[in-house]
Parts: C-alpha cells; sequence; structure tokens
C-alpha cells in the first residue's frame, strides 16, 4: 500500500513546477511540422496564403542544395514554388509568386500567390503542397483556409494525403481536423512514450490505472489550456529538461513498486548526485534545487502514483502547449482546433496503453515469472538511463 508523500515531496514538485512554468521564454518540444493560411485575394481568381515553418526544421532543404545554396528563406521560396500547385474544376491555377516574408522569430514564412480561373469560392479549389515530405517521412503540414464568408477550414495534410479541398467547413471538421496531429504527437514521441510506460509500471490493479490515467489528463490538460490561453508562459528549456526528469523519478518509483528500492543511504547520496550532475550540465540554481528537493524526496518516502502522475501531468502538458503553439506560429489560439489536438492526445496515449497491456498480456503467457521480472527489471533500467540522458542533455 502506497504511503502518503512528506511535506517535502510536495515542497520539491511545487518548485519544479515554478521553474518550468515561470518565465518569458519561447515554447519548444517541436515536431516535423509546418503550417499554412490561405484566403481569396484582392482580385478575381486570386488565392493568397502564407506557409510558415520552424528555421531548424527547414534546414532539411539543404540536403539539396549543393554548395552554392542560396539564403535558408530564399531555398524554402524557390522549394514551396516547386512543390505547391492547385487546380480549379480540372484547369490549373498558375504561381504568380513566392517570395519571403517576415515572422516570429526562430521561424521562416513566404508569402504565395495562386492566379485560379474562377472566383474563390464559388468553385472548390484542390490545392496540393508536397513540400518537405520527401526529406521527413514523419512531416505533418497544417493547412488553414479561411473563406470569404469567415467560415474556416483546417486540415492535416502528409505524404499519402498532401491534398485539400479548399472550401467551408463546420466548427466539427475543424475540431477533429488536429486530432491525427495530437495522436501523432503521442506515438512519435519518445519522451512521452517513455514516462507513460514508467507510470505503468508502477502501478497494479484497473483503479489505479483509472486513478493515473486520470490524472496525468488531468495535469497535462491545465496547462495545455492555461499557455494556449496566454495565462502562462512555459521556459521551453526547463520545460524540456523536466520533461526527461519526470522520466527518470517514474522509472525510479516504478522500481520501487517492485521492491527494486536500494538501501536509504545509497538513495540519499543518489539524490545528491542529481543536482551535482545538473550544475555541472549548466542547469539554473533553482532547477538545480528543486530538481534534487523531489529525487531527495522521493528517495526516502513512497507517494501515489497518481499524485506524481498530475504533477507531472503539468509538466508535460507544457510541452504539447509548445507543440500546438508551433502550429499557430504567432497566429491567435482556437479553441476548436485546441479541443480536437487535446482529444488526438489522450486516444495516442490509450493507444499506447492499450498496446503495452497487450504485451504484458503476452508476456505472461510465453514467459516464466523469473523471465518477466528480468524483462521488467531491463525495462526499468534502459527507461532510467533514457531519462537521465534527456535530462542532462536537455539542460546543457
Amino acid at each position: 500500500m502506497s504511503r502518503q508523500p512528506a511535506l517535502g515531496s510536495f515542497l520539491g514538485l511545487l518548485l519544479v513546477l515554478l521553474s518550468g512554468l515561470v518565465s518569458s521564454n519561447a515554447w519548444s518540444h517541436t515536431r516535423s511540422q509546418s503550417l499554412s493560411d490561405w484566403k481569396p485575394g484582392d482580385q478575381k481568381g486570386e488565392l493568397v496564403g502564407r506557409f510558415s515553418i520552424d528555421a531548424y526544421r527547414a534546414t532539411l532543404l539543404y540536403a539539396d542544395a549543393g554548395a552554392a545554396s542560396p539564403p535558408l528563406p530564399e531555398l524554402l521560396a524557390r522549394h514551396l514554388a516547386q512543390e505547391i500547385s492547385a487546380e480549379q474544376a480540372g484547369e490549373p491555377c498558375l504561381l504568380q509568386s513566392s517570395e519571403p516574408a517576415s515572422a516570429p522569430a526562430g521561424f521562416l514564412a513566404v508569402k504565395l500567390l495562386l492566379q485560379c480561373p474562377q472566383p474563390i469560392g464559388g468553385v472548390p479549389v484542390q490545392l496540393r503542397i508536397d513540400a518537405l515530405f520527401r526529406y521527413a517521412a514523419s512531416h505533418v503540414h497544417i493547412l488553414r483556409y479561411q473563406a470569404a464568408n469567415g467560415d474556416v477550414l483546417e486540415q492535416v495534410l502528409n505524404p499519402e494525403r498532401n491534398t485539400a479541398r479548399l472550401q467551408a467547413a463546420a466548427s466539427e471538421r475543424r475540431m477533429l481536423a488536429l486530432v491525427p496531429v495530437g495522436a501523432t504527437h503521442v506515438l512519435l514521441g519518445p519522451d512521452h512514450l517513455a514516462f507513460v510506460l514508467a507510470l505503468l509500471l508502477a502501478i497494479r490493479g484497473w483503479r489505479a490505472l483509472l486513478a493515473t490515467i486520470t490524472a496525468f489528463t488531468l495535469g497535462h490538460s491545465l496547462t495545455l489550456v492555461a499557455a494556449t490561453a496566454g495565462w502562462i508562459t512555459p521556459a521551453s528549456a526547463a520545460v524540456e529538461m523536466l520533461i526527461g526528469f519526470s522520466i527518470a523519478l517514474a522509472s525510479l518509483e516504478a522500481a520501487r513498486h517492485h521492491g527494486w528500492a536500494a538501501h536509504s543511504s545509497r538513495r540519499v547520496a543518489l539524490a545528491a548526485l542529481v543536482p551535482a550532475l545538473m550544475l555541472g550540465a549548466g542547469a539554473s540554481a533553482v532547477l538545480t534545487v528543486a530538481c534534487g528537493l523531489l529525487t531527495l524526496a522521493l528517495s526516502l518516502r513512497q507517494w501515489p502514483v497518481a499524485a506524481m502522475a498530475l504533477g507531472f501531468g503539468l509538466i508535460h502538458g507544457a510541452g504539447f502547449a509548445g507543440a500546438y503553439a508551433d502550429l499557430l506560429s504567432g497566429q491567435r489560439p482556437h479553441w476548436a482546433p485546441l479541443l480536437g489536438f487535446n482529444l488526438g492526445v489522450e486516444l495516442g496515449q490509450l493507444l499506447v496503453i492499450a498496446l503495452a497491456y497487450g504485451l504484458a498480456w503476452i508476456a505472461r503467457r510465453v514467459l516464466t515469472m523469473a523471465q518477466q521480472r528480468q524483462a521488467i527489471q531491463q525495462t526499468l533500467a534502459a527507461l532510467l538511463a533514457l531519462g537521465v540522458y534527456w535530462t542532462l542533455t536537455r539542460a546543457a
């Protein structure tokens, strides 16, 4: 039976959350993704677009650019001129211009102008975007189209589905457009997968599973909404490091639940080693003290997994907020797509849990008890190593 956490556990967790969430820095936690906004132009048949992408992701274009490549903004504009096309009623829309545009710090933007044969809105336009798909197989593109009547359509494009039909859409469809993006963010995010797996190894029984999932969902939903609304501005570097830190501590807690806790003096020595390594990696003093206190509290007392899931869910929610902010690329938040994105995150987590329990069911039938115990030990050791590695490298 789990004992209630000591007061020091709560103080350490509070300091971690404050150091990770209270800052004026920008978000990170990006995935390979891009965004474009489209609307009818001032002239008959004109379609105006703005393509945005993280500048780091755009460097993929250098793979085929050669030694005498132009500046990255111009290189992106040339790439889009070749990879974006449209047609209306079977007739092509002609690309009039593809030029670099101003963008927020850390992003690149390109303004595009296409001339279609008929008025935009009267006849739907089939817009095809192949940008960057051949450089990153998991790249996704978020397309947003605002019709003349104010209706907004949002679609997710990928290498298999790279064409959008530009026409008005209902709010429900806009909400569902980002469901696969949220799910993909979890399924292709090794740090989130590692944390969920560590939590699963720390709990037993359906009641504990339900409580832990609910707590983690509540935690990351709160910070996702708060960050999107602008109530808090998470520090990207701190959030990234704390996500790695959460994996390491969740792995240690799971090991304790399996009866593999070390002698108290060794646990205290390990807890003292963590802040020393963090200082050497360049972490701030406040963050180092916060993580050190939480490590020490967890090394001395056992606390409910659901409480840990709630606390670290707040941190992971800041990471999800960073991914959603990248989709906005400086635009104002849209609440229907945010709901779809969060729903996708939940579906992705449920899929991971289902797969993990399926593998566990198979393992119990093909492995002996000794083999099962060894498999759990090796998994937790790997998760702990990943958590420590991500913590230190992201702190640096």
